[in-house]
């Protein structure tokens, strides 16, 4: 934990730093009314309080591990409706599947808390996932299954406060095709997006924006609305929403050169199944994009990738679109 307002030097120690099991290698923290949530590859969520234990080491406040054995906590938690949701990924040698957990995010009074309740996804998480929550819904993905049933249904909503029992059903699906998604959807006023590999033409594969309509989707499987064709790798990039335009990473960005950028498409569509992007702006000709989330504030987007020619990363800051 660091001090947002800095040190008063260029480089600034830690106030504190939350003792994990195992490495926290996919997962994200996520901070919610004072605390701090972090899953790690040993299956087990941990939970600090923002203000420390009075110590530069401090213990958990409580902990949830995982119920079933090999199954790891690698997704961004997410909290809302007084719950704290993380997707996991169980690997054996046989199968590679996942789900989400659910604990109230308040704890259970107890030092190590069992799941509220547990929804099945269909495959293990992806390298960027997390739940989102929007309203009244909380929506998850993952990606392929490997040694199991494998479906078009990667991408669900479930109630928020879950269904009344310890297992819990989608209430929709999203066919973002067999590969499933890498990544953490995004909800925008009635418009849920995701980034797949679902390409609307079976013969190729490349990547997509895949934006559905939550306002005429019922109960069931929901097909996209429309699709943005942002080549190969676009698929690692959680899509990022500003205004009326969705945002994507990524590297290669031309299909062709070794370079990364970022794409623009209309949020609102374009008439047609299949949409071209508004923009692709390139901030380096020799980069590499590896899926890092894009950020948004100020009227600016910060896009993380790696340079070829100089061995290390760069941050770039783009304008965004004049609305």
């Amino acid at each position: 934990m660091f001090d947002v307002g800095g040190c008063g030097a260029s480089t600034c120690r830690a106030i504190w730093r939350g003792r994990l099991a195992d490495g926290s290698i996919d997962s994200s923290v996520a901070v919610a009314g004072g605390l701090a949530f972090v899953g790690d590859l040993g299956g087990r969520l941990s939970v600090f309080s923002l203000d420390g234990c009075g110590a530069s080491i401090c213990d958990p406040l409580w902990t949830a591990e995982a119920p079933l054995p090999h199954e790891q906590m690698n997704s961004t938690p997410a909290v809302g409706g007084a719950f704290v949701f993380v997707q996991t990924t169980i690997s054996t040698p046989q199968d590679d599947t996942g789900r989400m957990l659910v604990y109230p995010a308040a704890g259970c009074g107890q030092a190590s808390c069992e799941p509220a309740w547990i929804a099945e996804l269909g495959g293990p998480a992806g390298k960027t996932s997390a739940p989102v929550i929007a309203g009244d819904e909380v929506f998850a993905g993952s990606s392929r299954r490997f040694g199991g049933p494998n479906r078009r249904d990667h991408l669900f909503s479930f109630p928020l406060r879950g269904c009344g029992q310890a297992t819990c059903a989608p209430t929709r699906s999203f066919d973002v095709g067999p590969d499933g998604i890498e990544t953490a959807p995004a909800v925008a006023g009635h418009m849920l997006f995701a980034s797949t590999n679902a390409s609307p033409d079976p013969g190729t594969t490349v990547g997509v924006v895949a934006a559905f309509d939550l306002s005429t989707c019922g109960a069931g499987r929901c097909t996209a609305a429309w699709v943005g064709i942002n080549f190969t790798e676009g698929f690692l990039s959680s899509p990022a929403v500003a205004g009326n335009v969705v945002f994507v990473g990524k590297g290669p960005a031309s299909g062709i050169d070794i370079d990364a950028g970022v794409f623009a498409f209309d949020a609102r569509g374009c008439g047609h199944a299949l949409c071209p992007s508004l923009a692709l702006v390139v901030p380096s000709p020799d980069a590499f994009y590896l899926g890092a989330p894009l950020a948004i504030a100020r009227d600016r987007i910060a896009f993380v990738s790696n340079d070829n020619a100089a061995g290390r990363s760069t941050v770039s800051v783009l304008a965004l679109p004049q609305k």
